[in-house]
């Protein structure tokens, strides 16, 4: 989308915030007409607590009209970037899979994780099980180590249910498994996503 002015704002850990990036921009959206001044897309596989509560908040006390779509979470695109990663890393039709998702302390997110390890198992057409690398249980470690003991003679595939490396996905490189997918990233399923998402929400 060449002709979208696209900037890049993070909710916790560094800068710019979506405040910062928000109190930048003028306000020309006219509500009365549904025009925005902008689609603030939640980067994020779950609707945890940076969509329900850090996202909104920074969007009302900008002022800006802003238009926000839900988070990325099982949408299609989503389970066959997964899916690839994992056939990309190695995944072999037999192997048992754990899907590792990040982890929270939401129920609706981990409920979220649950649905996308159910849609994997479906487009891979094998069971998958779920561990968190993080907050939740099973820990991905775990959940490893349970697919193994279920078949000790077979192999056991992560598929990463992550957006981008860093610690959590180093753990799953921990944890035991013998193929582990790298996480989602800049798959083209996801910015066929993100752009399907700004569209609608425009």
């Amino acid at each position: 989308m060449p002709q979208v002015d696209v900037h890049l704002a993070y909710v916790d850990v560094i800068g710019p915030t979506l405040s910062d990036v928000l109190g930048a921009m003028p306000s020309a959206g006219d509500r009365s007409t549904g025009d925005v001044d902008a689609v603030v897309l939640p980067y994020f596989l779950a609707s945890g607590y940076h969509v329900r509560v850090d996202v909104p908040a920074a969007v009302r006390a900008s002022g800006i009209s802003a238009s926000v779509p839900p988070a990325l979470g099982t949408s299609i695109e989503v389970i066959e970037a997964v899916a690839d990663r994992a056939l990309e890393g190695g995944f072999r039709s037999g192997d048992s899979v754990v899907l590792a998702a990040a982890g929270s302390s939401d129920p609706d997110a981990l409920a979220e994780a649950q649905q996308a390890g159910h849609a994997l198992s479906t487009r891979l057409g094998t069971d998958v099980t779920v561990g968190y690398a993080s907050t939740a249980t099973p820990t991905v470690h775990d959940a490893v180590a349970a697919a193994r003991s279920a078949r000790p003679d077979g192999r056991v595939a992560l598929a990463s249910f992550l957006l981008a490396p860093g610690l959590f996905q180093q753990r799953l490189d921990e944890a035991g498994a013998d193929v582990v997918a790298d996480p989602i990233g800049t798959h083209p399923r996801i910015v066929d996503l993100v752009v399907r998402r700004y569209t609608e929400a425009r």
